[in-house]
């Protein structure tokens, strides 16, 4: 409802600055910033988050985190982040977060599952975002084109009022663009790479022995 209420407002307020703009004045057109192209997607193509998350139980949480890094790197992904605990009473841990790529996430899962003695849980998330991608798209060329308007008013207008009105409606059809570009940009990351995070705890049977 907020939303459709200033939608509306900005509608007047166009129509009003359109019947009072003046013929061109000798005034230089303030700079516009550029708009940068999102290019669309092609057709039939899909845009498709997917992320795994596993918790395994394994001899040497160490040497299997080593061997997954080293496992993930082979695949063309990289880790965003891995430590290593370790206590007396319950054994240590691994736990490890990275970025794959899509393809690459169900044989890093077969990787991981050669390493343990156990999977304690598993899970395989995929989200399809590709209407909202393209409903992104469109409002993104929707403001472009209501700014390439107002800043039309505003290079014309010999009205100082209307001038600073349409720059204050142009100052906020920008931050609009900014946040449906940085949502389309979180699209784009989530779906380009696939998250892979696994925690790897040492069995029990293997503390004893180590112990």
């Amino acid at each position: 409802m907020k939303k459709s209420l200033v939608l509306l407002s900005l509608s007047l307020l166009l129509m009003a600055c359109s019947q009072q703009t003046a013929a061109p004045s000798a005034t230089p057109t303030p700079a516009r910033p550029t708009a940068t192209p999102q290019a669309p997607l092609p057709p039939g193509s899909r845009m498709i988050i997917r992320s795994s998350s596993m918790s395994l139980t394994v001899d040497d949480p160490v040497k299997a985190l080593s061997a997954l890094e080293e496992a993930i790197q082979e695949a063309g992904g990289f880790v965003v982040s891995a430590s290593y605990y370790s206590s007396g009473d319950s054994g240590g841990y691994s736990n490890l977060s990275a970025k794959v790529p899509p393809e690459a996430l169900v044989s890093l899962r077969q990787a991981a599952i050669e390493l343990t003695t156990h999977v304690q849980s598993e899970s395989l998330y995929s989200q399809d975002v590709t209407s909202q991608y393209r409903l992104l798209q469109k409002r993104l060329g929707e403001l472009n084109g209501t700014e390439d308007h107002l800043w039309q008013l505003i290079s014309k207008t010999d009205d100082q009022h209307s001038a600073d009105s349409l720059a204050l409606l142009r100052d906020l059809v920008r931050q609009e663009i900014g946040s449906v570009e940085g949502q389309m940009l979180s699209y784009e990351d989530g779906s380009s790479v696939a998250s892979f995070d696994v925690t790897l705890n040492q069995t029990l049977q293997a503390q004893v022995i180590i112990e």
